[in-house]
């Protein structure tokens, strides 16, 4: 339990830069699955990850402790990289850990680097949801 390594990739909107973080100790739960629809073969696959945290939302990271933001307030700070969120439909998440901390300009890529990332590896997950429990602390995250 808690054995999975995962770099969440979140979009700083102002800055057009993508800042990622590895975390480990989480627990990343993926349903492999396609459906038919009436164009062809159709990608569904799921994933729910659980992300432990303290009760005041600092999650541990490979570079340091960092608290938790909602994405409004994420978008608007002027330290992106000591901060983590969990946009839906925006921030998406990388099974494993990704080799450099660096920021990424999303202009970088045709596309962005979402769509670049998925084209070329699996494992990549766009957030769909995400939920904080303070009983036990953790976030979970659903992904597609």
């Amino acid at each position: 339990m808690y054995q999975d390594t995962i770099t969440v990739f979140n979009f700083h909107r102002t800055s057009g830069f993508w800042y990622p973080s590895i975390i480990t100790g989480a627990d990343l739960l993926a349903a492999k699955s396609s459906s038919h629809t009436p164009d062809g073969m159709n990608n569904v696959d799921g994933v729910d990850i659980i992300v432990h945290c303290t009760a005041a939302r600092v999650i541990a990271t490979s570079d340091g402790d960092k608290s938790y933001t909602e994405p409004k307030e994420y978008a608007k700070c002027p330290d992106p990289g000591q901060r983590i969120t969990f946009t839906p439909e925006s921030d998406f998440i990388y099974s494993g850990a990704w080799p450099d901390l660096t920021p990424v300009n999303d202009d970088w890529y045709e596309e962005g680097l979402y769509h670049a990332l998925n084209d070329e590896h699996d494992g990549i997950y766009m957030i769909s949801s995400a939920v904080f429990y303070g009983l036990l602390p953790h976030f979970e995250i659903g992904g597609r």
